[in-house]
């Protein structure tokens, strides 16, 4: 999944917002199906969960908690009567329109066309512009409740490890490693890729020197990270493509030549 991270923001026939989730456990695996779940109801659209090839045949407890279903989201139901629904007429507070069950007597058009509020494909060019933008709108306008990332020992940091998925475990221990030999180096894992977190890290990278960013693939996140830092710190890409694992010695090898 690490080669398919773009694939997963820019992959489909359309502009769009994305939500997508990078676990690195297999506990969290479970956590964040949750979320993506409680996401896709709020936000009525497809969220992903980019589980690499390591998590996925990785076996590890987990805990499964008892479901509070106070933490479980629904989706906004319609209150208006079948003969009045208008399916994608967005609510002006949100941009999210009410959507009602297959089977609750609610009837629409669906398509895999731009349309109208009432579902019926449409070349009216107000109409197509109101779309897209309202799909992209959506999500950036409540990206500060949809992004997460996890940060450790970055508050005195010079040198930043910045990595997700199974990537992100050697990482950290790399970074423990660094801090027993003296390096002042920190970690920052992207919990969720997409709305990537590009303000927090424009804001880490006022104050460190170098950002790693460990991948496994030619390079692809990195990308983002040198858009979110503007050159206000070095970003240096490291990159496994032969099918193995990073050993946390070879992340640390890199922080010590930067160090």
């Amino acid at each position: 999944a690490q080669q398919d991270v773009m694939q997963a923001r820019w992959g489909t026939h359309g502009d769009h917002g994305t939500i997508c989730y990078s676990p690195a456990s297999v506990q969290e695996c479970y956590e964040v199906t949750v979320k993506a779940f409680n996401a896709a109801e709020r936000y009525r659209q497809p969220v992903l969960i980019m589980s690499d090839e390591v998590i996925g045949h990785m076996r590890e407890k987990v805990f499964v908690p008892e479901i509070d279903p106070s933490t479980l989201t629904e989706r906004k139901r319609p209150v208006d009567i079948p003969e009045k629904f208008v399916p994608y007429r967005p609510d002006p507070k949100d941009d999210l329109p009410c959507m009602a069950s297959f089977g609750d007597g609610y009837t629409w058009h669906i398509t895999g066309l731009t349309h109208n509020d009432w579902g019926f494909p449409t070349n009216d060019p107000d109409e197509i512009e109101k779309k897209m933008k309202r799909l992209m709108r959506k999500i950036d306008r409540f990206r500060d409740d949809i992004v997460e990332y996890e940060t450790e020992s970055v508050d005195d940091a010079e040198v930043v490890v910045l990595a997700y998925g199974s990537v992100a475990r050697s990482s950290l221990r790399a970074v423990h490693d660094a801090r027993v030999r003296g390096i002042k180096a920190g970690f920052f894992r992207p919990v969720t890729l997409w709305p990537f977190p590009d303000k927090e890290i424009e804001k880490l990278a006022r104050k460190v020197k170098t950002i790693i960013v460990p991948e496994l693939n030619c390079g692809q996140m990195v990308l983002e990270v040198e858009r979110a830092v503007h050159g206000r710190a070095k970003v240096l890409p490291v990159n496994l493509v032969n099918g193995e694992l990073f050993k946390p010695e070879e992340i640390l090898a890199v922080i010590e030549e930067v160090a």
